[in-house]
């Protein structure tokens, strides 16, 4: 469990290179949440992933880190949540609408996030 949090952070940079790569690839996953309340099994993926950083933050190289970005990913996942499902549906949309570089450049910061969430989140030995 001590690399629970390098892991997600992997996954994250992975996810990243992927859509650089593909970026239509995301704008379909964007369209399949977008649809009924799919939207809130992600909110509800991100909120446990909120709490495993938080629950392991303690571990980790560097703890402030992983803490702020478990409390963000909480919180910005119960602020969307309490957003009523019109507006969700608006943001997807305006989501869908942007061009392809968007979602290229959204990739890089996710890639980026996700060599410093594998770094904070290295276990201290």
């Amino acid at each position: 469990m001590e690399y629970s949090v390098s892991i997600i952070g992997l996954l994250t940079a992975v996810w990243g290179l992927v859509v650089v790569i593909q970026p239509l690839w995301h704008k379909t996953l964007v369209g399949f949440l977008a649809e009924g309340r799919r939207a809130y099994a992600a909110v509800v993926l991100k909120i446990i992933v909120g709490v495993l950083f938080l629950i392991f933050a303690r571990e980790c190289r560097i703890p402030l880190v992983v803490i702020l970005l478990g409390v963000l990913t909480v919180v910005g996942s119960i602020l969307f949540a309490s957003l009523p499902i019109t507006r969700i549906r608006v943001w997807f949309q305006w989501c869908r609408s942007r061009p392809l570089w968007f979602y290229r450049l959204w990739a890089v910061a996710a890639v980026l996030l996700g060599i410093l969430i594998v770094y904070a989140g290295w276990p201290v030995s």
